[in-house]
């Protein structure tokens, strides 16, 4: 689960996906940290694509946190395995993600959004 994607959005920012890093066939105790802005397991980082750092209107930058903090790059979170992404005409973002044993899953939702 370490499945990971790049791509460019609308807003000229650069937008990565990053796995929770955990087993594929049991639960791990280690799946939790999808949940925790301040991992960057399990989610979808919206990054300056010249200095990697995170956005001053990226959904969990409060005042006085540092824009390099893992927290300043989450856009999105409680993702498994997303493994590619894209966004339509309109600009919505689109995830493609690893399921449980039978099926896969497409997400969309906006910023901050909590897949779970």
């Amino acid at each position: 689960h370490a499945g990971g994607a790049l791509a460019f959005g609308p807003d000229g920012k650069l937008y990565v996906s990053i796995g929770d890093g955990t087993s594929f066939n049991f639960a791990d105790p280690r799946t939790f940290s999808v949940q925790d802005v301040d991992s960057l397991a399990g989610k979808i980082l919206r990054i300056d694509p010249l200095t990697g750092d995170g956005l001053p209107d990226n959904p969990f930058v409060e005042p006085g946190i540092d824009l390099d903090s893992n927290r300043a790059k989450v856009y999105q979170l409680g993702l498994r395995n997303p493994f590619s992404m894209g966004f339509d005409t309109d600009g919505r973002l689109f995830i493609t993600e690893t399921g449980w044993n039978s099926y896969e899953e497409i997400n969309s939702g906006g910023p901050g959004a909590n897949f779970g």
